[in-house]
C-alpha cells in the first residue's frame, strides 16, 4: 500500500512539471499573432520606396505584402526569373521573429560547400515563397519578411510551424530549372 501510494505521489509530483511546461509554453507565446501582426506593421512603417527594404504584394491574398532586403546580388542576371512552374535549387534559413529557427539547410552564417540545397517547384511553397521566388535569380540572396497570411496562416503546420507567424527566411537561389521536365 506504502509503494502504491509512493508511486502515485511521484507520477502526481512528475504531472506538476508537465502541466508547468505547458503552462510556460503558453505565456512563451501568449499574445503570438499581435506579436507577428505588430512586427509586420513595423516593417510597413520603415519601408519607403527606393529604400533598402523592398516589398510586393501576395497576389493570392491581396493586402498582404512581403517586404524583403537584398544581401547579395547576382552579379549577372542574363536569365529570366523562375516562372510559376519553374524548378529552383535553394539554400534557405526559417526563423521566427524572436529569432529561433525552425528550419534550415545550410549552417553557419553563409551556406558552404558542405551545405545540401534543396530543390522545388515554385508553385509547390507557401505563397510567400511563391512570390518571391519569381524575382530572385541564381546567385541573388535574400532576407524576407513573409506575414502569416502568406505563410501557413491561422493553423499550425503539419511541420509544427506556429499559427499566425511571421516568417524570416535568409535565402540564397542556386539554380534555377525553367522548364522541368
Amino acid at each position: 500500500m506504502i509503494k502504491k501510494l509512493y508511486l502515485l505521489l511521484v507520477i502526481l509530483f512528475a504531472l506538476s512539471f508537465v502541466a508547468c511546461d505547458e503552462s510556460e509554453e503558453m505565456s512563451k507565446y501568449a499574445n503570438w499573432k499581435e506579436r507577428n501582426e505588430a512586427f509586420m506593421d513595423s516593417l510597413a512603417r520603415v519601408y519607403k520606396p527606393g529604400g533598402d527594404l523592398f516589398r510586393i504584394e501576395d497576389e493570392r491574398n491581396k493586402g498582404a505584402y512581403i517586404y524583403y532586403e537584398k544581401l547579395d546580388t547576382a552579379k549577372t542576371k542574363k536569365d529570366p526569373p523562375p516562372f510559376y512552374t519553374s524548378k529552383v535549387t535553394m539554400f534557405y534559413r526559417g526563423m521566427y521573429i524572436n529569432g529561433d529557427v525552425f528550419d534550415e539547410n545550410f549552417s553557419g552564417d553563409v551556406p558552404s560547400d558542405f551545405d545540401t540545397p534543396s530543390t522545388f517547384g515554385v508553385n509547390q511553397v507557401i505563397t510567400g515563397w511563391t512570390e518571391i521566388l519569381q524575382i530572385m535569380h541564381p546567385d541573388d540572396r535574400f532576407k524576407v519578411y513573409i506575414p502569416y497570411k502568406s505563410g501557413y496562416g491561422t493553423s499550425t503546420s503539419s511541420s509544427g510551424i506556429m499559427a499566425y507567424s511571421t516568417l524570416i527566411f535568409d535565402m540564397k537561389m542556386v539554380n534555377i530549372e525553367l522548364y522541368p521536365k
